[in-house]
Formats: C-alpha cells, sequence, structure tokens
C-alpha cells in the first residue's frame, strides 16, 4: 500500500472534517435511533480499520528502528576498527620517525668515521714518508762512513784542541747516531698505532653500517606495515560512510512512518470525537424518545433473554437459578475477560469484571443480575460512565456500566431481572459494552463461576 498516497488523502479529509461542525454532521442525517446507531457503527469499523493501519505503520516503523539499532552497533563496531587501526598506524609513525633519526645518526657517525679513517690514513702516509725521509739522511750518512772508513770521524775528532772537546765531540757523534735510530723507531711506532687505530675505525665503522642496515630494514618493515593499515583505514573509512548513509536512510524513512503514524493518530481522534458526538446523539434521541413517549419500554418489548446467542425465551427472566444473565435482547459475546491479560497489556490496568457487547449492542436492555437496592444510579467520574450499582443485602454487589440511559434511581428496590438500564458507551469506553462487575464485601470476584452456561 502507497502509504503517502493515503497519508495525503486523510491529512485532505481530516481538513474536510475540520471545517464541518460534528454536530451538524449528526444532525444532518436521519434521526432514528437505527440510523445514528447506524452511524455509531460505521464510525466505530472506520475507527478500527485505521487502527489496523495504524499498529502496520507501528510495526513497521518498530522493524525499522530495530535496523537502525543493528546499523549502530554495526557503525560502532566499525569504528572501534578504524579507531584501532589509527592508533597503530599512529604507532608506526612514532617508530618510523625514532628509526629516521637513528638512521641519520648512525650515519652521521659513519660519516665521522670515514673523516677519521682518512685523517688516520694520512698520518701514516705522513709518517712513512717521515720514515723514507729519515732513512734515505741515515743510508747517506751510513755510505759516507762506509767509503771514508773512519777518516771522517777521525777527522771530526782529531779536529779537538782539548780533551774535553774530544769527548764532547764524541758524545755529539754517539748521540746523532742514537737519535738517528730513535727517530725511525719513533716513526714505526707511531705507524703502527695508527694502523691499530684506523683498524678499529673501520671495524667500528662496520658495525654501524650494520646496524644502519638493520634499521633501514626495520623502517622498511614498519612502512609496509603502514602502507597495508593505510589500507584498511581507507576500506573502514569507506564502510562507516556507507552504512551512516544507509542509516540515514532508514532514520528518513522512520521519520516519515512516524508523520505518518501521527496522521493517523489525529484522524482516529478526530473519529473519536465524532463517534462521541454520534453517541450523545443517539443517547439524547433515546431520552426524547422516551419522554416524548412518557414511558420506558416495557419488558415484552425485549425479544430474547434466554442468554448465549439462542433466540426466542420468556422477556422477564425466570430461572430457578440463584442468578439472572444482565443482558437481553439477541446475541451476545464477551469481550473482555476478569483479569484478561490482552486487557492488561493494551490498557495498563487489571479488569475486574466482563465486558459483555454484540452486534447493534447500543440501546439493548440490561437487567438486575439479583433482587437488592440500587445504591449508586448515574456517573460519578471514575471511568465507569453512567452506571447502576446494587446492593443485594448478603455481602455481594454488582455494577452494571457504561450504560447510555438508567432507568432506576438511588434507593430504588429492584427485583431479579428487572430491567435497570440500556447499554451505551459513556466513561472510559472503546464502544458500546456492559461492563459487569461482583464484587463480595467490597472485593471484586470473577463473574463468570455465577453464570454457568452464560460465559
Amino acid at each position: 500500500m502507497n502509504y503517502k498516497k493515503l497519508l495525503c488523502l486523510l491529512l485532505c479529509f481530516s481538513f474536510v472534517l475540520g471545517a464541518i461542525n460534528i454536530s451538524g454532521v449528526i444532525n444532518a442525517v436521519a434521526q432514528s435511533e437505527s440510523e445514528l446507531q447506524g452511524e455509531v457503527d460505521r464510525i466505530e469499523d472506520e475507527i478500527a480499520e485505521n487502527e489496523q493501519k495504524l499498529d502496520q505503520l507501528q510495526q513497521t516503523a518498530d522493524q525499522q528502528k530495530s535496523e537502525l539499532e543493528k546499523l549502530e552497533t554495526q557503525i560502532e563496531s566499525i569504528e572501534a576498527q578504524l579507531s584501532e587501526v589509527q592508533s597503530q598506524i599512529y604507532e608506526l609513525n612514532q617508530q618510523i620517525t625514532k628509526l629516521t633519526a637513528e638512521y641519520n645518526r648512525l650515519n652521521a657517525e659513519i660519516q665521522q668515521k670515514n673523516k677519521n679513517i682518512e685523517a688516520a690514513t694520512a698520518l701514516i702516509q705522513e709518517t712513512e714518508q717521515n720514515i723514507e725521509d729519515n732513512k734515505d739522511v741515515l743510508s747517506a750518512k751510513l755510505r759516507s762512513v762506509y767509503m771514508n772508513g773512519n777518516e771522517s770521524t777521525l777527522k771530526i775528532l782529531m779536529g779537538a784542541d782539548s780533551l774535553a772537546s774530544f769527548l764532547t765531540r764524541l758524545e755529539m757523534m754517539k748521540r746523532t747516531s742514537e737519535n738517528d735510530k730513535k727517530t725511525i723507531e719513533g716513526f714505526r711506532e707511531k705507524v703502527t698505532l695508527l694502523k691499530k687505530t684506523k683498524a678499529q675505525l673501520e671495524s667500528d665503522k662496520a658495525v654501524i653500517v650494520e646496524n644502519q642496515k638493520k634499521v633501514v630494514e626495520t623502517r622498511n618493515t614498519y612502512t609496509e606495515k603502514k602502507a597495508t593499515l593505510q589500507v584498511k583505514q581507507t576500506e573502514y573509512t569507506t564502510m562507516v560512510t556507507q552504512v551512516e548513509a544507509q542509516y540515514a536512510k532508514i532514520e528518513s524513512y522512520v521519520a516519515s512512518l512516524d508523520k505518518e503514524s501521527a496522521a493517523y493518530k489525529d484522524y482516529i481522534n478526530d473519529l473519536k470525537q465524532q463517534e462521541a458526538a454520534a453517541n450523545e446523539a443517539l443517547d439524547e434521541y433515546i431520552k426524547n424518545y422516551y419522554a416524548n413517549q412518557n414511558q420506558l419500554p416495557s419488558d415484552n418489548d425485549e425479544g430474547d433473554y434466554s442468554g448465549g446467542s439462542s433466540s426466542g425465551g420468556s422477556a422477564y427472566y425466570e430461572t430457578t437459578d440463584d442468578w439472572a444473565w444482565p443482558v437481553g435482547g439477541g446475541s451476545y459475546y464477551i469481550s473482555a475477560y476478569y483479569k484478561d491479560s490482552s486487557y492488561l497489556a493494551e490498557i495498563g490496568s487489571v479488569h475486574y469484571g466482563l465486558d459483555i457487547s454484540g452486534s447493534g449492542f447500543y440501546g439493548r436492555s440490561i437487567y438486575a443480575a439479583r433482587a437488592g437496592t440500587v445504591v449508586t444510579s448515574g456517573d460519578s467520574g471514575d471511568g465507569y460512565g453512567n452506571k447502576v450499582v446494587i446492593d443485594h443485602g448478603d455481602g455481594f454487589m454488582t455494577v452494571y456500566a457504561h450504560n447510555s440511559v438508567n432507568v432506576v434511581s438511588s434507593g430504588d428496590y429492584v427485583s431479579k431481572g428487572q430491567l435497570i438500564a440500556y447499554a451505551g458507551s459513556t466513561g472510559y469506553s472503546t464502544g458500546p459494552h456492559l461492563h459487569y462487575e461482583i464484587r463480595y464485601y467490597g472485593e471484586k470476584i470473577d463473574p463468570a463461576p455465577y453464570h454457568p452456561g452464560y460465559v
């Protein structure tokens, strides 16, 4: 069914109804009891039909709201996974940043090691060159001594003008020879030390290069993980967007259903106002009719009072039972039983009686179930509407509620089976029916056991 089109029709219809005075509608129809009752029945049927449609709409809305709850849970789950992925990406970025800094630090160390190695290599080369240079000088001296024998040494020594000078010259020559040797040895030791230093620098550099390689490998691993997580992040973000779009679509649909439901409720309320006006017109008709006749209908006007849905029977209830069935005139059915669970679920309160109804029930005769004294006749404003309460004098009382017209007054004594009222829909009522209660010393008890064969 296209509910939107129906909604438009309902709204248009409600505007039309709003423009018409309800009492005018009732006055426009023929004022016979049967026609008034037919108008009441028509409105009741329309209310029932629209309430059924309203229930269908609300069921659909409830299903969609349930779907919204599932989508909310799904969105929360995806967002939680997305948050976890984003957290992991953040941690990886932190690690990658640290590894990059470590890589740069190691790279700086490698560069410094390279400089130190270059400096050590230069010093080694320089020292080795000094050794070569000193070796050349020493070799020249040795060649001179070899070629000249001891002549040069003797000339130097003999050139001394005194013994002290001779000894000094001899010591100087000795020292010069030793110094040359020490210089060469010193250079050689320096070369050895420099080579060790260079080897250590190269070893250190190799360790740093290996560490740097590991840093690069770890950083590459983290970068690959980050790339994988970024793909997941994109997927989750897309999923969230899609689910949120679906959520928004259903939410919009639910809003439209709620709007249609509100329109149905308004229309149903309008129909209930019409129903109340129709019932009021019917009550007024019955009152006026009886006033014009200057009498109430006699018991002989009743067709059936034998109970159940059978036809025929005595107009005045004749039975050997203690309790008379309170409804006469045709078929009936029980629309709500004592402590009816469905009534409790729908109305929100316990049902302490029998609701008796039937086709064309409005105006049906109501009889006293037992003899007794009428203690209440009228509307007490307690939701029962127009009611009759009879005290039977032995702890039992009976209540007959929602009547259109009461034909007895407080203080009247009535016999069992005497006409006391006509059925209606006054007070808190969903339609014409008799709400019938039995109370024993004030406690509301189940009427069914007192009317075997009727309930």
